[in-house]
């Protein structure tokens, strides 16, 4: 047995074509813009609201602004659609594969998107709806890609290459953060930050649909020994029956409890921070908009 896995390692590592860039590199690049997206459309209306519903905030008055009562509610109208999806996406990426599922997430999401500045004149319930229906595709990005990486990474450059794939949603955030503040003191307003974030995502979407795959097996111009490199490290066929998922062991394993209720405090944190200190920073320290963005970090 320890010469059948020192015979594997060894061919592995004779395929190992180094840090020459290929296809995987691909899918790491798109996965890390489809997060930067994606958190920048989460991220921008905690910026945008204070623009929408402070007539002072821009000089063009032709910018519409509103009166809002439940700003708290509609900022946390996302994660009512976010939480919905996240296991359930796991499982049809498993069986199905996640490419066209992210595809129409990020379709639906980027149209929802572009809808918010329509919507806003509508109500506060019909941006609420927008952002429910903005969380429940964005539901499907982090199993999408957990399921995109197993099958794209080599044990060997996971650490490397997952980290960069998901700094992409921090890295989204600082930006939107910065740009929404910046866009929404200008004579365009706030809603060309929903109108840029919207299109990007379109963008993204017809990008993934010509260079985007399941797996490398999947991948007609992926080069040959890249593609043998990946299977040989992963250790698996293609053919294989996938394995059922353990979930009664899921249930029951303590670490994973302690990891689920740590990660949701930090989660819980985090999120309130993002969504309300732009709002703390007008309303009580009276910054302008264009500062509220970068005074945030």
């Amino acid at each position: 047995m320890v010469v059948a896995k020192e015979d594997g390692a060894k061919i592995v590592d004779d395929l190992n074509p180094g840090f020459r860039y290929g296809a995987r590199h691909t899918q790491g690049i798109m996965l890390f813009v489809l997060l930067m997206i994606a958190y920048g459309m989460r991220a921008n209306l905690s910026v945008g609201i204070v623009a929408m519903t402070n007539p002072e905030t821009n000089p063009n008055k032709d910018i519409p602004t509103y009166t809002w009562n439940d700003k708290s509610v509609i900022l946390s109208s996302f994660f009512w659609g976010y939480v919905i999806p996240q296991i359930g996406a796991g499982q049809l990426a498993k069986y199905y594969g996640p490419k066209w599922f992210l595809v129409g997430a990020m379709g639906v999401s980027s149209l929802f998107t572009l809808l918010i500045p329509v919507m806003a004149s509508v109500g506060g319930w019909a941006l609420m709806l927008c952002r429910i229906i903005q969380g429940f595709t964005q539901g499907f990005f982090y199993p999408s890609c957990h399921n995109l990486l197993s099958k794209w990474v080599p044990p060997s450059e996971r650490a490397r290459l997952g980290t960069f794939v998901y700094a992409g949603g921090p890295f989204g955030t600082v930006v939107s953060l910065t740009f929404t503040g910046w866009i929404s003191g200008t004579t365009v307003g706030w809603p060309y930050a929903f109108y840029t974030y919207g299109t990007g995502g379109l963008l993204w979407v017809v990008v993934w649909m010509v260079l985007g795959r399941n797996s490398p097996s999947q991948h007609t111009k992926i080069d040959p020994k890249e593609k043998a490199y990946i299977e040989a490290a992963l250790g698996h066929a293609e053919q294989k029956e996938l394995p059922s998922t353990p979930w009664r062991s899921i249930a029951t394993s303590l670490p994973l409890w302690a990891i689920l209720i740590a990660h949701s405090g930090q989660n819980w944190g985090f999120t309130t921070l993002l969504t309300n200190i732009p709002t703390f920073l007008q309303s009580v320290l009276h910054f302008d908009i264009r500062s509220v963005s970068p005074v945030h970090f």
